[in-house]
């Protein structure tokens, strides 16, 4: 009877596990998550508005959905965490991630520490879940609106507004997480199940929204933007499939039909899956991508007949609370402790060092902690101007920067940069760049004003041209003094078990001292070729943080003290951060950076 919907969900589970195995493949994969969001509206309003009469049949409505998500989800997440745990993968972004996800916040927390999910989140096994998050949140707050008279009486024209004001956060540049910028397709979903019966069943107009959903799914829809205009594409062919479609048995269609079948499973399998492929480099040839695919399968398959069915034909009454209360107390505690090592448990201490296997992480976790204290609401930032997180004591002498970066500017880099700044009498101002190109113009304009007397930039350079560059600062050069930051990434091309280990360490015979397995800078002097030439013609200063990164024998180090330096082969600390700060102050490296252009 509802051939249809699983044929869709077909299309958007495959449309994402294709964009995750190799985004090349799939360039916009990712509308398959909105597809399903689609789907669920329109599934949701059809048993509320048919089920949901009263506060009883209310309450009944959460235990099936609490049944439908979390058995499958934590068993996953549970097996996943076990796993890692054990072969020494298990990062603090995983359980974070799974943490938030029971809690119905993984999204937003995500959304909150600017994380990039097509960036380099190769710690991050349950990144997937963040949508999750959101189907709960949508679960949450709809159905609960059916026990109004007066919402059921207006009910059609309160989802058209919604449906027209939603139009709104498609066109605001909003997160890719943000929960509002899902409600389009929502809404979308709850729409077509009320115009269904207005329409008769046509399956070559059902055809054609399936074949336009693979084919956009092959098109560049810019990601950096998304969601965005395109949602309403997405949403408006997931409509028509939804109300068209009539398929009727097929013997050629039941692979595909039982593929949309288990869809729940295989989202939820295939990302930690996948992700470890990659990691064990795994040569992507056919064999190994079919074996790959059999896989996933088969844990998808299981976990659908022995978790997903049998939970959701029968009713498990108090149960229900076991199995969503206890593992959410049992990961906030695991995570609680591993951040702050509040308690001195023996049983706790053993069944910890064999979850995490690693014997510097609390160590980095607790000297983090200790530095990023001074700088409250600083190091999680949305994007926004941050005007407080200076520390430098104003007189009348004080200079003023504005930093601009990437990520760098939210971990130990901004730490770095304020102190150094401070040492040199300038207030520092951050932004970190996150694909916000109209908050950028407005600051231009305010360098242009002569209100900053240093614009500080730190960027990833690959790819970046010398051409590309100075078009970019020539102008803003006139009014400022520019300086540029060179920073270092670690080799990644090491030992295959430490590959993702966030530290990058061993140790040495001693067991005392730890070094990183490569000796030198990823980003090489050759690779400074094009900033370089940049510097000169900008007339442009620059600080190098590689030169602080160095031992007694002239080593680079990505510890100290026994305490890692590094978030993963990309980021330093805020430990980091603090300690390059001061043997960049000692030795005075700023002496000559910090002169205020001349008039």
């Amino acid at each position: 009877m509802f051939h249809h919907i699983s044929l869709l969900r077909t299309v958007a589970i495959l449309l994402v596990l294709f964009f995750h195995f190799d985004n090349q493949l799939v360039s916009s994969g990712y509308i398959g998550v909105d597809i399903f969001f689609v789907i669920s509206g329109y599934l949701i309003t059809k048993i509320t508005l048919t089920r949901v009469k009263d506060r009883q049949t209310l309450k009944d409505f959460y235990h099936r959905r609490i049944m439908r998500i979390f058995p499958a989800l934590l068993l996953v997440g549970f097996i996943v965490i076990f796993f890692l745990s054990l072969i020494e993968y298990l990062e603090l972004e995983t359980l974070q991630m799974f943490r938030d996800t029971l809690a119905f916040t993984s999204n937003i927390k995500a959304e909150k520490i600017n994380l990039d999910y097509f960036g380099d989140n190769k710690n991050n096994y349950l990144l997937h879940l963040w949508s999750i998050a959101i189907e709960i949140q949508f679960y949450l707050f709809f159905p609960s609106l059916m026990l109004s008279q007066k919402i059921r009486k207006y009910f059609h024209f309160i989802v058209f507004t919604l449906l027209i004001l939603s139009l709104a956060f498609l066109f605001s540049e909003i997160s890719y997480y943000n929960s509002f910028g899902r409600i389009f397709a929502f809404m979308a979903g709850v729409l077509t199940y009320l115009l269904v019966n207005k329409f008769q069943p046509n399956n070559y107009i059902f055809l054609f929204s399936i074949f336009s959903l693979i084919f956009i799914g092959f098109l560049d829809l810019n990601i950096t933007t998304y969601p965005n205009h395109n949602n309403i594409i997405v949403a408006l062919l997931t409509a028509i499939g939804l109300l068209f479609g009539k398929i009727n048995e097929n013997k050629v269609l039941k692979p595909l039909i039982f593929i949309g079948l288990i869809s729940y499973s295989l989202y939820l399998w295939h990302y930690p899956l996948f992700l470890f492929f990659h990691h064990m480099n795994i040569e992507t040839s056919v064999i190994n991508t079919l074996l790959l695919a059999s896989v996933l399968l088969l844990l998808s398959t299981g976990s659908y007949f022995a978790v997903e069915k049998r939970f959701t034909s029968k009713k498990y009454g108090n149960l229900t609370t076991l199995l969503i209360i206890l593992p959410l107390i049992f990961l906030i505690f695991l995570v609680h402790y591993k951040r702050s090592q509040t308690m001195d448990i023996p049983f706790v201490n053993s069944f910890y060092e064999k979850m995490t296997l690693n014997p510097l992480l609390h160590y980095s976790d607790l000297a983090t902690l200790e530095v990023s204290r001074n700088y409250p609401n600083c190091l999680e930032n949305k994007g926004e101007l941050l005007t407080h997180c200076s520390t430098t004591k104003v007189n009348d002498k004080t200079k003023t920067a504005l930093v601009l970066g990437n990520s760098f500017v939210h971990s130990g880099g901004l730490i770095f940069l304020d102190m150094i700044t401070a040492h040199y009498n300038i207030k520092s101002d951050f932004y970190y760049l996150f694909g916000d190109k109209i908050k950028t113009d407005k600051l231009y304009q305010t360098i242009k004003t002569g209100k900053y007397d240093f614009l500080i930039l730190y960027y990833p350079w690959w790819g970046a041209t010398k051409k590309n560059l100075i078009d970019e600062y020539l102008e803003l050069s006139k009014y400022t003094q520019i300086v540029f930051v060179k920073g270092t990434k670690y080799n990644q091309k090491i030992d295959k078990k430490q590959l993702f280990r966030f530290n990058n360490l061993f140790v040495t015979d001693s067991k005392q001292a730890f070094k990183c397995f490569t000796q030198k800078p990823f980003t090489t002097d050759k690779d400074y070729a094009v900033v370089d030439s940049v510097l000169e013609q900008l007339n442009a200063k620059s600080i190098n943080i590689h030169e602080v990164q160095k031992d007694n024998n002239a080593n680079y180090i990505c510890s100290h003290n026994n305490i890692a330096l590094y978030l993963d082969s990309s980021h330093i600390n805020n430990y980091a951060g603090e300690l390059f700060a001061k043997r960049f102050i000692e030795r005075d490296l700023g002496r000559d950076v910090f002169k205020p252009k001349s008039a």
